[in-house]
Order: C-alpha cells, then sequence, then structure tokens
C-alpha cells in the first residue's frame, strides 16, 4: 500500500479522552493517570513509531483532543485546524455526545461542517476512529454517520472496534486477564497499540496479518503454563 504521508506534514490529533487524556479545566492529568501510565494514548504511539521509524518524513505531530469532548466542542476549537495548517486530523469523537444532549442529527451536521471547513482552510483530510463496542456504549449511530461522512470528504474510516474485538478475543485464549481496556471504556496500553497499528496501516506505513478475514475466531496456539509468566 502506498503511504498517504508525505515530508513535512503536520499531524494534528483531535477528540475525546480517547486521543488525549487530558480534562477541564486545567487541561492536564491527574497524578493517578500519570503513576498509572494511564495518561498515554494511542496518539503518542502513532507520533513515537513514525518518529522513530520514518525520521525521512520529518513530520510534525499536534494533539489537540480533551478528555470528555463532543462535536461541539471540536467546532469551538477549529481555530488551531487554519492555524496549524494539518495535513491530517485523525480523531475521536462521538463517545460523549450521547450523554450531553446532542442528536444523531447535529452530530452529523457539525462532523460534515467540521470535515468541510477543514478542507477548505488547508486541504486537510480526516482520519476517524470509530465502531469502539465497549459495555453500554450509545455511540453506534453516531460512528455510522461520522463514517458515511469521511468517505464523502475524501477521509479516511478506520474500524478500531473490529481490530480491538478480534485481538482482545486471541489475546483472552492465552490468559483471561488479557484485556485491552483499563475501565471498560477506555483503552489501556494494550488497546492503545493495537489501535496505533491500525492508525499506521490505513496511512500506508505498515502492513499487518489479517486476523478478521478468514483467522478470526481461531483459537490461538496453547500455552504449556498459563501461570504468570503469561501475565507480563
Amino acid at each position: 500500500m502506498k503511504s498517504l504521508l508525505r515530508p513535512r506534514q503536520i499531524v494534528l490529533f483531535e477528540g475525546d479522552s480517547i486521543t488525549n487524556r487530558r480534562m477541564q479545566p486545567a487541561l492536564d492529568p491527574w497524578p493517578f493517570l500519570r503513576l498509572a501510565n494511564w495518561d498515554r494514548t494511542y496518539a503518542d504511539d502513532v507520533a513515537e513509531w513514525l518518529f522513530a521509524n520514518r525520521p525521512d518524513l520529518a513530520l510534525t505531530f499536534h494533539n489537540n483532543g480533551v478528555g470528555g469532548s463532543t462535536i461541539r466542542d471540536l467546532l469551538a476549537r477549529f481555530a488551531i485546524v487554519p492555524k496549524l495548517k494539518p495535513a491530517w486530523i485523525i480523531l475521536t469523537i462521538g463517545n460523549n455526545d450521547p450523554h450531553h444532549g446532542v442528536t444523531v442529527k447535529e452530530f452529523a451536521a457539525s462532523f460534515a461542517e467540521y470535515c468541510r471547513r477543514a478542507q477548505e482552510v488547508c486541504g486537510a483530510r480526516v482520519m476517524f476512529l470509530g465502531g469502539r463496542r465497549p459495555a453500554r456504549a450509545k455511540s453506534g449511530p453516531y460512528h455510522q454517520q461520522a463514517r458515511q461522512l469521511v468517505a464523502a470528504q475524501r477521509g479516511v474510516f478506520v474500524d478500531i472496534g473490529r481490530a480491538l474485538t478480534t485481538r482482545q478475543k486471541l489475546l483472552q485464549q492465552q490468559h483471561e486477564l488479557h484485556t485491552v481496556f483499563s475501565d471498560g471504556a477506555h483503552l489501556n496500553a494494550v488497546g492503545n497499540l493495537i489501535v496505533a497499528t491500525q492508525v499506521l496501516t490505513a496511512l500506508g506505513v505498515m502492513v499487518l496479518p489479517d486476523l478478521v478475514g478468514g483467522r478470526e475466531g481461531r483459537r490461538a496456539p496453547a500455552r504449556h503454563d498459563r501461570g504468570k509468566r503469561n501475565l507480563g
């Protein structure tokens, strides 16, 4: 697959706590998150991998995500886009909207406006990461709208939900404590790495084996010792 990245481009990460753990009002993570190494997200993994493995691209990365964000917040923060002029905006949104009075109709109209404005001001393409399926999630219809809208705006939809579900199933065949979530909704280091590799694959800089087509559901190789050594 041909890389979608070009030298010296700017990549902007945007969205909610899946993209950035910092929270209002001070826009920083509290001490527990840092001590638990829970202040990192997939965005850190993506930026670090590209920095280390594709120095020829000399990319610049910014993370403007804020925990708890809805599509209303993304539009309110849009001023950062013409200021930075990113080539790519990689974002997660639609997860908090159902809980803050944002209807699917409002979400779709606002998301379309965000993508349109991003293209108009600097030609930015949007990569939407959707399809997460945490317990009691109501984000499905919102993600479906975003999927259709990015396709109409030359953007890219990445189904991280399918990747997370498939890999967690295989990981838990190794040990029941192998999980991709930290609290049932947010991702742990394993989940972040899975999402990061999906992003890198979608950008055309990494090739992963297909664990879904024809291989999903196959049992992982048996382990002779399923004790403590498997937890590390």
